[in-house]
């Protein structure tokens, strides 16, 4: 039997449709703040990836901010097709996506989290603490026999740099990195990481390490 319509629950309803539509603008506008951020330091982001690290642009980016600012960074900088930033949580040992360009929504599914025994790039280097560089993703031993290279060819990744990023204790706060359509050898990117990890470094300072569920 259907529960009768009263005049608390319509108010109760009526409450939570306005407390959802306040959010709603609320998340827009934090939204369009965010993007606003970014795009004011866009010019200099891309002549200068020490602009991650510069006072005026940290006082202003919340981590959020910071991640999409590291991804547009590493993506133009490095010339690169598509561009992944991960977290490192070390309660679960795992690497989480944060944000990502250019990938198809298969490979965003399969790459969400990677523990360090998952064979790719990443977990490679969460697991050494070291760049890995592949310039041929079919024929890397690190993707050979496994469904991971099936993922990365079929989102058009033939080629990725693979950077850990790392505190000033060598402890890992992520892992960033750059896929490339075509195969082949890749300029260093280590400046670039060294600012990005140096910039996650010091907003974890200033506000805290990120809480995980």
């Amino acid at each position: 039997m259907t529960e009768p319509v009263t005049a608390r629950r319509l108010v109760l309803d009526m409450r939570g449709a306005l407390r959802r539509a306040h959010q709603s603008v609320i998340d827009a506008e934090t939204l369009a703040s965010r993007r606003a951020i970014v795009n004011s330091f866009r010019d200099r982001l891309r002549a200068d990836p020490d602009t991650l690290t510069a006072d005026d642009f940290l006082a202003l980016a919340d981590r959020t901010v910071l991640h999409v600012a590291i991804v547009a960074t590493a993506k133009s900088h490095a010339r690169a097709d598509a561009c992944d930033l991960q977290t490192y949580d070390p309660k679960s040992g795992i690497l989480r996506l944060e944000q990502h360009v250019g990938f198809t929504p298969a490979f965003l599914a399969y790459f969400a989290t990677v523990d360090a025994d998952t064979p790719s790039a990443c977990a490679r280097a969460l697991a050494t603490g070291d760049p890995v560089l592949v310039d041929d993703v079919a024929t890397s031993p690190i993707f050979a026999g496994h469904e991971t290279r099936e993922v990365m060819l079929a989102a058009g990744s033939r080629a990725v740099l693979t950077y850990p990023l790392l505190d000033e204790h060598g402890g890992i706060l992520g892992v960033l990195s750059m896929h490339y359509r075509k195969t082949g050898p890749r300029n260093d990117q280590e400046p670039l990481v060294r600012a990005a990890a140096m910039a996650m470094a010091r907003l974890d300072a200033a506000t805290g390490p990120p809480d995980r569920a």
